[in-house]
């Protein structure tokens, strides 16, 4: 019975693949109808004052008045502005969001092709990842929201990509396209300087710096204050349970949060940069680090596929383990189950669990850094 159940698998997986991406889509639209897309409206907005010259923190503090139409806007980050900018021009909002939609499902698409190529494997993990997903309560969340995860997942790996077939070109444009997620970002900065990736590190730095200049031009606003505005709205945003793995700290140290994630990211990648020449080693490590020390909200944690993508691939070709599969399955299968709590006890329950979900992604992404290190010795050796 399971030999039929897995011929009949490995012979139809395109159709399944394929089924899988439509009921996606399906999902999307019918989401969509329903209301769904919070935070690409947000955006949205955003971009609208942006394309107006308007800083739109100055519309979200209450220094400029809002603009019939334009709607409330957050204040995200400012590279945010020039993404979001073509669906600002956009009539609308189911025309916005179904194209955003395809753009998201193409960014997943994109990125289980890129994790697999990276691996060189002849496994296809697409109908897995695909169903995996399907099925766990932040993607669905992700797709309620509408949110940058699966897009700056791809610009991520789109990163490590270029630097595993050292494409300059690419690593350099998956800078750009993480910079919609600085929870991502940060720590890919930290771990192009410990790996010495120098060239991308360099070019992509000086993109930022241009977009922040030009933006500070075009809004009349300072660079530095467009910087702090960063820090603030990080501030603002994360006034829930969105800290990661120290949230159980944030009483103690208030926003200063971020700063402690900057400065274990840097620690940690320090720690580990004799590992970091294969590219795929820093993917795991930046992933984890930056879905667990900074602030993110649960949609975010879909972030972390491609480390199920690694999982599967190191069972079937080096250590045959199966307890990353696992723990990444529990990872992303498993909802937060905070609504069970009440208010008086909300608080200790999401401490626990955070030190628990994101130290089981920690141990995990420490489990396949070491596997694929020492089977790459190996391999040297031999």
């Amino acid at each position: 019975m399971l030999n039929n159940i897995k011929f009949f698998y490995k012979k139809n997986i395109s159709k399944i693949y394929y089924l899988l991406l439509l009921l996606m889509l399906l999902g999307y639209v019918l989401k969509v109808f329903n209301g769904a897309g919070g935070d690409l409206g947000l955006r949205i907005s955003e971009a609208k004052y942006f394309l107006h010259g308007i800083n739109p923190y100055d519309v979200y503090i209450g220094r400029v008045e809002i603009i019939d139409g334009y709607g409330y806007p957050n204040a995200y980050s400012f590279l945010s502005y020039y993404f979001a900018a073509p669906f600002a021009l956009i009539d609308g909002y189911l025309s916005q969001r179904i194209i955003f939609s395809l753009v998201d499902i193409s960014a997943l698409v994109g990125g289980i092709f890129l994790t697999n190529r990276m691996l060189n494997t002849k496994e296809n993990t697409s109908a897995i990842i695909t169903f995996v997903l399907l099925n766990s309560v932040f993607f669905w969340q992700q797709v309620n929201t509408l949110n940058y995860n699966l897009i700056a997942t791809f610009g991520l790996l789109v990163v490590f990509y270029g630097l595993s077939c050292k494409n300059l070109a690419y690593s350099v444009l998956g800078v750009i396209i993480i910079g919609l997620k600085p929870s991502i970002a940060i720590p890919v900065f930290v771990y192009l300087l410990f790996a010495r990736r120098w060239k991308p590190l360099f070019l992509s730095g000086i993109i930022y710096l241009g977009i922040l200049f030009l933006t500070a031009i075009w809004t009349s606003t300072s660079p530095v204050d467009l910087l702090l505005q960063l820090k603030d709205t990080q501030s603002k945003f994360s006034n829930g349970h969105t800290d990661g793995f120290f949230f159980f700290i944030k009483p103690f140290i208030g926003d200063k949060i971020t700063a402690l994630g900057g400065v274990l990211t840097i620690i940690l990648i320090y720690l580990f940069k004799e590992k970091l020449e294969d590219p795929l080693n820093g993917l795991v490590l930046v992933t984890a680090i930056g879905i667990g020390l900074f602030y993110n909200h649960v949609h975010a944690w879909i972030i972390s596929y491609p480390l199920l993508i690694i999982a599967i691939s190191n069972y079937k070709d080096r250590d045959k383990s199966i307890f990353p599969i696992i723990s990444m399955l529990i990872f992303l299968l498993v909802p937060r189950l905070s609504g069970l709590f009440s208010n008086d006890n909300i608080d200790l329950y999401v401490s626990i669990h955070n030190i628990l979900r994101f130290g089981l992604l920690f141990v995990t992404a420490y489990f396949l850094v070491k596997s694929r290190h020492a089977a790459d010795k190996l391999s040297g050796d031999a």
